[in-house]
């Protein structure tokens, strides 16, 4: 966003200990139900949504993350600067759906559609 000259900002909806699922499990290396911090954000250019996140951290590192304000860092930034957590590696997947859930669409300030009734 700085190279487009926009400000980047993030909106953190949620934040909390949850059980792994299994691709989260399978992510971290971790056993299924095991407990993890998740986080679920918006990503905002000038104030506008961009995009929905949602992030995983073990518990023991992602309690920490939590505590601090994430609105203006993104979470890797704070794991290398402030917690000296070099990411050796990051796993980005992302997605483009036909429609949004509730909680998508609330985070992007857009409407959630409506499925076809035929």
């Amino acid at each position: 966003m700085q190279a487009l000259g926009r400000q980047a900002t993030a909106k953190v909806l949620d934040q909390q200990v949850v059980s792994a699922n299994q691709v989260v499990a399978r992510q971290l290396a971790y056993r299924k139900a095991r407990p993890v911090c998740g986080s679920s954000a918006s990503r905002l250019a000038d104030g506008m949504p961009l995009s929905f996140d949602e992030t995983y951290l073990p518990k023991e590192l992602g309690e920490k993350v939590m505590a601090d304000n994430l609105k203006t860092e993104p979470i890797f930034s704070r794991l290398e600067r402030k917690y000296s957590t070099p990411l050796g590696e990051a796993e980005y997947q992302l997605e483009s759906r036909p429609a949004a859930d509730a909680t998508v669409a609330t985070a992007l300030c857009i409407g959630v559609r409506q499925r076809d009734l035929f």
